[in-house]
C-alpha cells in the first residue's frame, strides 16, 4: 500500500537522503576532505537507494479513482515509465 506508515517514513527518509546528497556532492568537486563520517553516509546512501529501487518497484500506486493497483506487471511499468526515467 502507498499510504502504509512505514512507506511513508521511507518516502521521508529518502528526501532527506537525495537532500544530503544534493549538498555534499557539489562539495567534492571543492575536494572536500574524506572523512570517516562522509564515508559512512556514503554506503548508507548507497545501501539505502539499493534497496529502494525494488521496493518502488513493487509498491502499489493509487489510481485517480481510490482504488489501488497491485498488478505487478501494471505497476513494473508504471515504474517504468515514470519513476526509472529519472
Amino acid at each position: 500500500q502507498p499510504n502504509r506508515s512505514w512507506r511513508v517514513w521511507w518516502d521521508v527518509v529518502s528526501a532527506l537522503l537525495v537532500a544530503y546528497e544534493a549538498v555534499v556532492i557539489p562539495l567534492q568537486f571543492i575536494e572536500l576532505a574524506a572523512t570517516t563520517p562522509i564515508d559512512v553516509m556514503s554506503w548508507i546512501v548507497r545501501i539505502f537507494m539499493t534497496l529502494d529501487l525494488p521496493i518502488s518497484l513493487f509498491t502499489r500506486y493509487t489510481l485517480p479513482d481510490g482504488r489501488t493497483q497491485g498488478n505487478p506487471w501494471m505497476v513494473f511499468r508504471r515504474y517504468l515509465v515514470t519513476w526509472c526515467i529519472l
